[in-house]
């Protein structure tokens, strides 16, 4: 089983690197008034940021190339301490960046890279002289009203800039991300006195989920090849998402819905195959009631079709494993569990080898110490590696053979630690690997 989903795993990995087309480029950059002779050029896609898409060795006549096959979208270029400036790789496979001090330069062959870099170098001189005026009036307040026009004026101006070239460029990579990353305007019907108005909290972030990708250009690909896709989707999800896996599930399928209406599938099949690549390895009981959900009304309801039937199967088993210990199920009655009465039991499964089970096991100790009989909890250790002589913590310890475990209880240990709270019916709570989950579950179910 642990070979199974390894593999399933790297085969998933792999795919995500498929989705989107690459370019060969051959980008000369003649970067002036620079010492190093090795500089390094970073991307990003999806989730991942700060990749090392290539280093760059000073050529006989001091330029740096950039060639290969690469996606469309934002690089960086740097030394090994700092960043030097951002590009775009797009249409234009060859073309020539002239980069000069303060921020002067020439671009051959690429007026996407013109267009962008001005709009930076623009920006980055409002942002220099707003901070200059700022800098003056605390050194001159006497000054502070003309300083504060000088400031206005000059977002005023940058302003005018930036909305003729929205509407001069609406193709340019700078035009779809600052466009795309906009959150949806409040509507003004939730406010009064510009305060949200008590009792319709959950209406007014319902309606925020509900427009928030209403600005995005799902069919610009090159998005994703930006570091601000997936942080403006992780916002989306962790922040005004109510975290629960069923609304979870449904901001996810909203969000599939949207992306496939409004664009190709890039997007919804990115984010699909990435989750599909991290719960299975993420055993939390939040996040195999996702990927049960994902599996089920998803990928059995034809909506992959770039899944192979073994990949397809090899979801169905994991899910099937995983039924029998969700939140509600009634935990096996290994070695006579039910006879232990307690209004909590927490099941503790380690191996006496395993490193990771001993770190911060200090939380599972305080909790005993200090919390176990307050909520009236029992905690049993059971280890599932080689034998010990002697006990190894100060509560029940058991010790069972991994095999009985599969055989007698359809308990499939991979991984270890792994941790189950159960409640006084033996009924599944909760499930971490983190000793620290384990407070913080009992008191949200005290609490609710």
């Amino acid at each position: 089983m642990k070979k199974q989903i390894i593999l399933f795993t790297i085969s998933l990995i792999a795919g995500l690197s498929l989705h989107s087309q690459t370019t060969h480029y051959k980008v000369t950059l003649w970067i002036h008034q620079i010492e190093d002779s090795t500089l390094y050029v970073h991307g990003s896609y999806g989730e991942k940021e700060n990749l090392l898409l290539d280093s760059l060795q000073i050529q006989p006549d001091g330029s740096f190339i950039l060639e290969g096959d690469y996606r469309q979208g934002i690089v960086v270029l740097s030394n090994a301490h700092q960043q030097f400036f951002s590009f775009i790789l797009d249409k234009n496979p060859v073309f020539t960046i002239d980069m000069y001090p303060y921020g002067y330069f020439e671009v051959k062959g690429c007026e996407e890279n013109s267009l962008y870099l001005e709009y930076q170098k623009r920006n980055k001189e409002l942002k220099q002289l707003t901070k200059q005026y700022e800098k003056e009036i605390k050194e001159f307040p006497e000054e502070k009203d003309s300083l504060i026009n000088l400031i206005q004026k000059a977002k005023t101006t940058f302003n005018q800039y930036q909305t003729t070239f929205f509407k001069q460029h609406p193709n340019n990579l700078m035009t779809s991300l600052l466009t795309s990353m906009q959150n949806p305007k409040p509507k003004p019907e939730f406010f009064s006195a510009g305060k949200l108005i008590k009792g319709k909290e959950l209406d007014y972030a319902y309606d925020i989920r509900s427009r928030y990708w209403e600005n995005f250009n799902f069919q610009d690909q090159r998005l994703l090849s930006t570091q601000y896709f997936y942080k403006k989707f992780k916002t989306y999800i962790d922040k005004i998402t109510m975290q629960t896996s069923d609304s979870v599930y449904q901001a996810m399928e909203d969000f599939i819905n949207i992306a496939n209406q409004k664009g190709d599938t890039l997007y919804s099949r990115y984010i699909i195959d990435l989750y599909l690549s991290k719960l299975p390895l993420m055993p939390f009981s939040f996040n195999e009631g996702l990927y049960i959900q994902i599996v089920e009304k998803l990928i059995n309801k034809g909506k992959t079709p770039w899944l192979s039937l073994s990949e397809i199967e090899t979801h169905n088993i994991n899910i099937e494993t995983i039924k029998p210990f969700l939140p509600g199920k009634k935990f096996p009655n290994i070695n006579s569990l039910y006879d232990i009465e307690a209004k909590y039991t927490i099941i503790h499964f380690h191996s006496s080898t395993c490193e990771s089970c001993k770190k911060n096991i200090e939380d599972l100790i305080g909790f005993y110490e200090k919390d176990s009989k307050k909520y009236n909890a029992k905690i049993i250790s059971i280890n599932v590696g080689e034998k010990t002589k002697e006990a190894t913590y100060p509560w029940i310890n058991w010790e069972i053979d991994p095999q009985i475990l599969k055989q007698k209880h359809d308990i499939d240990i991979i991984r270890t630690p792994e941790i189950y709270i159960l409640d006084n019916e033996k009924k599944v709570l909760n499930k971490t690997v983190i000793y620290s989950h384990i407070k913080k579950a009992i008191e949200d179910w005290e609490n609710f």
